[in-house]
Parts: structure tokens; sequence; C-alpha cells
């Protein structure tokens, strides 16, 4: 990937005082490398200054960026702690607030510690420390913890007075197998069904597992029976599917 620290600090959402220093590549390994440091001050003819504060230094595994197994090393100055922003971690834990929400929502998907693993590219130990420090109650991102900085899917309002509609489709119908697998496309107009989709496929396949596939399409279901008021054009197109299947 080209050299373009600027780019990397719009992808990760780093914004000033703190800046990208640089950034290594291991193709081979598929990961990347990125240090991050407070921007040094400019005098009046803009050349910077070298930082003259010493510093702390922490290292979190990130989520993937540009297709790479991403790890931040982030040098703080010794009288400031790290912070709530995504691509910050907590002084001890191996990830940052970002891949530590991902890694919450995968717990509370079903998948299994190994199958996480597998998905995300961290070791076990670090999933285990995380996971640890979770349940002991200590302040770590859940899957409900919103982020600080980055875009978050819309969802869809609920049916009238809080009541879910009936179910589009049996829940044990194969057409949910093969909407989360991609043997079959529906044109998709609602933008959470289309973040959903997108992850849910990039997860079955990413693990080829047969209890992964049961959970992303049961999955599938729930949001299709929680969100039915808005998915009726989707919805639809799964009806016509199955009678095509049948006759």
């Amino acid at each position: 990937m080209d050299s373009d620290p600027q780019l990397l600090a719009q992808m990760l959402g780093i914004e000033a005082p703190w800046e990208v220093k640089r950034h290594a590549v291991d193709s081979a390994r598929q990961r990347l490398e990125i240090w991050i440091g407070l921007a040094a001050p400019r005098n009046w003819f803009g050349f910077g200054k070298p930082a003259a504060r010493n510093t702390a230094d922490y290292s979190w595994r990130h989520l993937p960026c540009t297709g790479l197994q991403t790890t931040v090393h982030v040098a703080f100055p010794l009288d400031m702690q790290p912070g709530e922003v995504d691509w910050q971690g907590d002084a001890g834990l191996p990830f940052t607030h970002a891949l530590a929400r991902r890694l919450a929502e995968h717990f509370s998907e079903g998948l299994t510690p190994v199958q996480i693993c597998r998905l995300c590219g961290v070791e076990m130990d670090d999933l285990w420390k995380y996971k640890f420090a979770r349940e002991r109650g200590r302040s770590v991102p859940t899957a409900d913890t919103k982020a600080t900085t980055g875009v978050t899917a819309p969802v869809a309002p609920k049916a009238a007075a809080d009541v879910e509609a009936p179910p589009i489709v049996p829940e044990n119908d194969p057409i949910w197998a093969q909407l989360a697998n991609g043997s079959v496309e529906i044109d998709i107009r609602a933008l959470g069904l289309k973040l959903l989709l997108t992850r849910v496929r990039n997860q079955v396949k990413a693990l080829s597992d047969r209890d992964v596939l049961a959970l992303k399409q049961r999955e599938l279901y729930r949001f299709f029976v929680k969100n039915a008021p808005t998915l009726a054009h989707e919805a639809d197109q799964l009806r016509a599917l199955i009678a095509r299947a049948g006759t």
C-alpha cells in the first residue's frame, strides 16, 4: 500500500493533535503496524519542533485496515492516559476499543472463542485476557457500547406498539441459509439489512462452519421479524423465491 499517513489517519479516525508517524506492511504475513503520536508543535515558519516530553508506549490490536491485521503503537506523554477513541484501548488489555466491541458482538452472537479467533485473527491468550476483564466487571467495551467515532448502522423502527410482526418466512426454511451463504440474491433497499448481510456473509465465508451458518441464518430471521414493517420489499422477494422453488 502507498505510504500515505493522512489516508491511514482518516481510515482510523485519528484527529489532531494526534498523527500517524509511520507505518510498516508485512505482505507475507498480511499485517500492518501503525505508529501514532502527538504532532510536533510548529513555529511561526511552519517547521515542526521535536517533542520534548517523555512518552509511555502502548500497543493494541485494531480492526483490520485495508484487509490487513492491524496493530497500533501509540506514544502517550507521561501526563496523558489512553482515552475512549476507537483506535486506543485500555492499559493492560490487548485490543483497541473498536476491536473489543467487535469481539463482544461475536460473543453475543453465540460464536465460540475458537471461531472468534479464526474470524478476527486474534490469539486465544489475548481473547481470554479480554474476556476475563469483561467478566470481572472491568470497564471494557461491550456490544452495546457506542463508538466515539465512526458510523453506526441505522436501526429500523419497530412495529407499532412495540409488537413484532408475524414471521415473514418460517425460521426453518432453507431460504435463510441460502441468504446467509450468498447462494440467493435479492434487491435490498434497507441500509441496515445491507450492512447486516455483508457482515453475515463475510463471517460464513471466513469460518465455513455449519454451526456458524445456523447462527447467522437465525440472526437474519430475527432481523426480518423485528423490522418487518420496513422490509416488505425484501420479504416479498423471499416469498417469491420460495414459491418458485416449490413449483
